[in-house]
């Protein structure tokens, strides 16, 4: 957990990936939720591509700006996040995602 807090981008991303095998998969969301948050792309999208995406307790506003980020991956990313989430404004996020110039993110 304390790489988490690395001043290296790389090491914040391994961290997390390095923690998506943990059983406690609350803590592990609650401890990998402020890295959306990060400078680095690679870290943001390390989050967002973690088995415990669908479980970290962001706030869908969070996630919308990530969705429109200018990077594929990053709104791919997002895009997953959000797709667990029944809202009404989630699921139209999710259909103008559809409309993405990146395969992917469709």
């Amino acid at each position: 957990m304390a790489k988490l807090g690395s001043p290296k981008p790389a090491v914040r991303a391994e961290a997390v990936k390095a923690l998506a095998g943990f059983a406690d998969r609350h803590s592990v969301a609650s401890a990998v939720s402020r890295l959306l948050d990060d400078p680095d792309p690679s870290v943001r999208l390390a989050v967002l591509s973690c088995e415990h995406a669908r479980e970290l307790r962001v706030e869908s506003a969070e996630l919308f700006e990530l969705a429109r980020h200018p990077d594929a991956a990053i709104r791919r990313g997002a895009v997953r996040a959000l797709g667990g989430r029944n809202d009404p404004v989630v699921r139209k996020l999710l259909v103008a995602a559809m409309d993405d110039l990146d395969v992917e993110v469709r």
